[in-house]
């Protein structure tokens, strides 16, 4: 099943002008689904500069309950994951295999949804103004059956897991060692933010869009109000990320340090350990609850 989110438009920013006495359009790039791809501009509404917020990471060691509970949550067959893995709503630019024990991952790590012309980057001295999104082969294996850990591990910097849009996801933190929540410290210099609408941004070098939280763009198009969100990605350790709608449509009250909890999802049959992003500070997990064995392939 492919999923096209070039139709999601974005509203939450406007770009505006790098020069005080002209306005600049900010192309941006639809990258659509196999029915039809086109250009797409998007502006942003200028923001202001929030406070930052800074986040210590807790290593969490888990109960025998818990890890009881969460090796329940992993009954599903392996073929029965194997199907969910395959089905989950793909973009176009995405191919997904099943290998062995493995679910590979491979896009040209540009999302289909839309992108900006010029973002922010966060150097030593501050923010400046970097470039674009590129292409890079985004290429990942997981496992299909997770295993519990005994504890909870850190996912560490980089790629923690992948997106349905062929993009990645990325720990709540700023690369630069401080622990600095990225969403929490988003700006803008003349109408260019760090972080997009969509929840994304690339790397300084311009690769690697990740999200640090809610792929809003994703969200958006796959899930429903008043119901269960489904899956927008998998983390490295086999489990699938959802958005941050449990059952009945609200925010899930009993996650764990991981950012998880067992229960029902619109696409497994009984309960299974599953992720979630949040609304709410760090956004996204910074540990993992399952044993990752993501490798490039």
């Amino acid at each position: 099943m492919k999923t096209n989110f070039g139709n999601v438009k974005t509203s939450r920013l406007r770009l505006t002008s790098l020069v005080a006495v002209a306005a600049v359009a900010v192309s941006v790039v639809g990258l659509s689904s196999a029915v039809a791809a086109t250009k797409k501009t998007t502006t942003t509404k200028k923001t202001t500069t929030t406070k930052k917020t800074t986040t210590t990471k807790k290593t969490t060691t888990t109960s025998a309950a818990t890890t009881t509970a969460a090796t329940a949550a992993t009954a599903a067959s392996s073929s029965d994951r194997t199907k969910v893995a395959l089905a989950a709503g793909w973009s176009s630019n995405v191919t997904v295999k099943a290998s062995g024990s493995n679910i590979t991952f491979t896009s040209n790590g540009v999302p289909s949804h839309e992108v900006l012309d010029t973002y922010l980057a966060d150097g030593k001295d501050g923010k400046y103004v970097a470039g674009g999104v590129k292409s890079y082969s985004a290429s990942f294996s997981f496992p299909i059956t997770p295993t519990v850990g005994a504890s909870s591990t850190s996912t560490g910097n980089g790629a923690i897991g992948v997106a349905i849009s062929g993009a990645v996801f990325f720990n709540p933190y700023e690369g630069n060692g401080t622990k600095t929540v990225a969403n929490d410290d988003n700006s803008t210099i003349n109408g260019i933010p760090f972080i997009d609408a969509c929840g994304g941004h690339p790397l300084p070098n311009g690769i690697s869009y990740h999200y640090h939280g809610i792929p809003f763009c994703i969200t958006k198009a796959v899930d429903t109000a008043g119901q269960h969100s489904k899956i927008i990605g998998y983390m490295f350790d086999g489990y699938a990320l959802y958005g941050p709608q449990d059952n009945g449509g609200k925010e899930p009250s009993d996650l764990d340090a991981c950012m998880g909890h067992t229960g029902t999802t619109p696409e497994y049959s009984g309960s299974t350990y599953h992720y979630h992003v949040s609304s709410k500070s760090k956004y996204i997990s910074d540990c993992y609850r399952g044993v990752a064995t993501a490798t490039r392939p």
